[in-house]
């Protein structure tokens, strides 16, 4: 099932015995730190984790350089402030770095709107294609059928929920 998500056999198995979730770490492990995995000297324990983690994602850990100084502490440290302590106001100025200036202009504009915060929400929503439309309910595995189901003509996606339907345009 690790290796293979996406097989059918392993949906099934998952579908039937992991209605909490398709977390595929054994109970022992769930409440382990990645420190639990590593031995100072020695470096990553194969052993414990190769089962559960996905070759790609061990490909990946073996690319990483650790620093193996035991005598000198590992401290997280963020590169977008002074201090190296995380924050939400350092984390969006980072976001606006790399959002396209109109796009940033859109969204003031958005959010300066004199319109009901739920009429603000839903624009967001329609923005992000986080409207869940038939077609965003298939992509997400919650349905079988994009179809709209009021006209049965086509898929229904934002664009036709708001404007293409022909039985939705009438209102």
């Amino acid at each position: 099932m690790v290796l293979e998500p996406e097989a059918l056999w392993a949906k099934v198995l998952k579908q039937k015995y992991c209605k909490e979730g398709d977390n595929l770490v054994p109970i022992e492990d769930q409440k382990k730190l990645v420190a639990d995995y590593w031995q100072p000297g020695v470096g990553w324990k194969w052993n414990d984790f190769t089962s559960f983690v996905p070759r790609e994602v061990q490909e990946q850990i073996t690319s990483i350089q650790v620093f193996q100084d035991a005598d000198i502490k590992d401290t997280p440290f963020w590169r977008e402030t002074s201090s190296g302590t995380f924050s939400i106001k350092s984390a969006m100025s980072l976001l606006r770095v790399y959002t396209p200036l109109e796009r940033q202009d859109f969204w003031s504009k958005l959010w300066s709107l004199k319109a009901p915060q739920r009429i603000k929400m839903f624009l967001w929503l329609v923005m992000q294609d986080a409207v869940l439309t038939n077609a965003v309910r298939v992509k997400r595995g919650f349905a079988s059928d994009a179809s709209c189901l009021i006209c049965q003509v086509k898929i229904e996606d934002i664009d036709h929920m708001l404007r293409g339907c022909l039985i939705a345009s009438d209102v």
